[in-house]
């Protein structure tokens, strides 16, 4: 039956190429070396159903997309796979005889087509043009396919509607993404890039590995944001989690020029917005809020920071309940959007809900919007900045020492999974200096940033000096070296 068994015979008008389909598995005929080359490019899971043949019929596995249009091909290529795992030669004699062990060989037209498909094979080093046009007619097939089942789903199911939505986005955006996931990595690679970074490190030339926050002693102790990583931001009230969110954000999207989506469940995005520009323009927000008058000098000060802030990559929502589901949906668009996006930031971990799911505590829900974090943190492969708050144990414990109420892992609220999940733990601590002069300014106060928690580097205390007029923190001091 050759091209004429193919994958759905009303869906004709479905993207393919069906001449290309019979190169590329021609030329992998001709010289096996090029079947490593074709992996690289196909996608993983539809590689690996083609490479279960009959199994993965019998089971029912028809969520992914076949790569080949044509299921002569499929299965073809699906044969040529399993020869190549076993580590056999492949030629028309060993291809046919695999077809026919799989009860296949018919099907696909018999010894004469296999034969036939080396006449399409114009020239070898086509072979990954051939393998990227496959690869973007399944691409195309994929998402009518994503549509329609989600159609199908909608029209029939009693699921929520957001429920059908998230399951459409992810679907939608997995297609996209299109990684490729290797298995293994040969250690002499990696290695040279380590020894590398080693000696730029010791020449005093060395970036960050990770996503740099602005803050020395932090970036030195944490060696930057990682992307995947979660990173929690946790405090009591008014000690300034969103201050230092905002100037961590401040410091990637102004001065680096790199994205950033801010999810603020607590602030609207106009008083972020105000609180950015009295930062950036060192003015004070007393002033701003207040009727104390702004000078010409401040007003000049404000516009030059509202002209930075305008052109910068810094995007905001500011809905005020949002569920763990809406923050993925909103995340993976901004990521299709952006796909240079380098950091998010959640503010705050218990604004949020779990989504439609019952759940018999605050704290079930709460290890359930903790997971969904780091599940898009490792999804979108970017750093996530969840603030948090803390229970007031540490304001409880007895102690003599400022020691004693420094906050602590057990003094996360409502959730221990806070703490499992996560990559980082950061902790602010202030002594609250909340005397104010009249035109709104404080007076510079400690602050004490502490790593409670971080999987591949040090914990340890740093500090910082908050100024609360600015909103802003600063280094203390810079080390001499």
């Amino acid at each position: 039956m050759s091209d004429d068994l193919l994958q759905d015979s009303p869906t004709l008008s479905l993207p393919h190429n069906l001449q290309v389909e019979r190169a590329l598995l021609g030329s992998l005929i001709l010289d096996n070396r090029q079947i490593d080359l074709v992996l690289e490019i196909f996608h993983p899971e539809a590689v690996s159903m083609a490479r279960q043949g009959n199994a993965a019929r019998r089971r029912g596995q028809n969520h992914i997309e076949p790569l080949f249009f044509s299921q002569a091909h499929q299965r073809v290529f699906g044969s040529i796979c399993r020869l190549y795992d076993a580590g056999t030669g492949i030629d028309l004699t060993t291809l046919a005889e695999e077809l026919n062990r799989q009860g296949d060989l018919e099907l696909v037209g018999g010894a004469p087509y296999l034969a036939s498909l080396e006449d399409d094979v114009f020239s070898l080093t086509q072979v990954p043009e051939y393998a990227r046009i496959i690869m973007e007619k399944w691409k195309l097939r994929s998402l009518i396919r994503a549509t329609q089942l989600i159609s199908e789903v909608a029209a029939s199911s009693d699921a929520r509607a957001d429920e059908v939505i998230e399951q459409a986005e992810k679907r939608i955006f997995e297609i996209a993404l299109d990684r490729v996931q290797r298995d293994f990595v040969q250690i002499g690679e990696p290695l040279a890039e380590q020894l590398i970074e080693i000696e730029n490190r010791k020449k005093g030339v060395a970036e960050l590995p990770g996503l740099p926050t602005g803050f020395r002693v932090l970036d030195r102790m944490t060696t930057g944001l990682r992307p995947s990583q979660l990173i929690i931001l946790a405090a009591r009230p008014s000690m300034g989690k969103t201050a230092l969110a905002l100037n961590i954000a401040a410091h990637v999207a102004f001065r680096r020029g790199q994205t950033v989506g801010i999810f603020s469940l607590e602030m609207s995005a106009s008083e972020l917005i105000t609180r950015l520009m009295c930062t950036e323009a060192r003015v004070s927000m007393g002033r701003v809020r207040g009727n104390f008058g702004l000078r010409r000098d401040e007003l000049d000060a404000i516009h030059e920071a509202a002209e930075r802030i305008e052109k910068a990559p810094l995007y905001i929502d500011d809905a005020s309940s949002l569920s763990a589901m809406e923050l993925r949906a909103k995340a993976r668009r901004l990521k299709s959007r952006c796909p240079e996006l380098a950091l998010i930031i959640v503010d705050y971990l218990q604004l949020m809900t779990g989504g439609g799911a019952r759940y018999d505590n605050r704290q079930q829900e709460v290890s359930e919007i903790s997971r969904s974090l780091k599940q898009i943190a490792r999804e979108l492969n970017v750093p996530v900045i969840a603030l948090s708050q803390l229970s007031r144990q540490s304001e409880q414990r007895q102690g003599r020492g400022v020691k004693d109420k420094l906050p602590r892992l057990s003094d996360l609220r409502e959730s221990g999974a806070i703490e499992q999940d996560a990559d980082i733990v950061l902790f602010i601590h202030r002594e609250r200096n909340m005397a104010t002069d009249e035109d709104g300014s404080h007076e510079p106060e400690l602050a004490t940033l502490r790593i409670g928690k971080q999987r591949n580097g040090p914990i340890g205390d740093t500090q910082l000096l908050f100024r609360g007029e600015f909103t802003r923190f600063v280094d203390l001091a810079l080390d001499s070296d």
